[in-house]
């Protein structure tokens, strides 16, 4: 058994060293769109979430949800898991991945 491991231990290292370096680099690169949470909402606009879901609750029957938070959403590329460019930011309400666009005066 251990002239077995130390047969293909040699026969690995043989062949992983005669692999040229160039040949073996792996690049991980990404891109999409993130949201990144900066804060819950105030009461004033929990309350005013809550108003506009028991209208249109009474009205269509549709229950809407009321536990949104504040965040920023951007497009990003990046190497190896780390944000190197982002672009095209703008604050949202939002809660999971259905947002709405604020202004930075309202997102405050």
């Amino acid at each position: 058994m251990s002239r077995w491991l130390l047969g293909s231990g040699l026969l690995a290292l043989v062949f992983f060293a005669s692999v040229p370096t160039a040949e073996a680099a792996i690049i991980l690169w990404g891109q999409g769109d993130s949201i990144t949470k900066i804060k819950e909402t105030s009461p004033e606009t929990k309350k005013r979430l809550v108003m506009m879901s028991r209208i249109i609750r009474a009205r269509s029957g549709k229950v809407i949800p009321t536990d949104y938070k504040i965040g920023y959403k951007y497009s990003y590329f990046s190497l190896f898991f780390m944000n190197m460019w982002t672009w095209k930011g703008s604050f949202v309400l939002y809660r999971k991945r259905r947002y709405i666009s604020l202004t930075p005066k309202r997102a405050k």
